[in-house]
């Protein structure tokens, strides 16, 4: 007959040898045994915790690109393309610039 320390051993070594790994139980004494880090990372929410401030979305990646797709098309195609292309370039590359220096 087999207690319940060696059917959770017998449970581990199937875990193991299958690939997985061994289920161990968290208990209160584990949380406060493990290192500080750890129980930061536990932790959802601390006290002393800063929020950073989180940049406003915004279109100017998408028409730096739709630019560059404009330039490039032009080569093949037509100058005007090409010049409309520098053109959205251009204004797309300012107004990233002046998003990045706002306050």
């Amino acid at each position: 007959m087999m207690t319940g320390q060696e059917d959770q051993a017998d449970d581990r070594v199937d875990a193991e040898q299958n690939g997985g790994s061994p289920s161990v139980p968290m208990t209160d004494s584990t949380v406060d045994r493990a290192p500080e880090t750890a129980k930061a990372q536990v932790t959802p929410f601390s006290s002393d915790e800063t929020v950073a401030e989180e940049p406003q979305p915004t279109y100017v990646p998408a028409a730096l690109a739709m630019g560059i797709m404009m330039l490039l098309w032009g080569v093949l195609t037509n100058w005007i393309m090409s010049a409309a292309g520098a053109l959205v370039m251009i204004w797309a590359v300012t107004g990233w610039v002046r998003e990045m220096h706002e306050p």
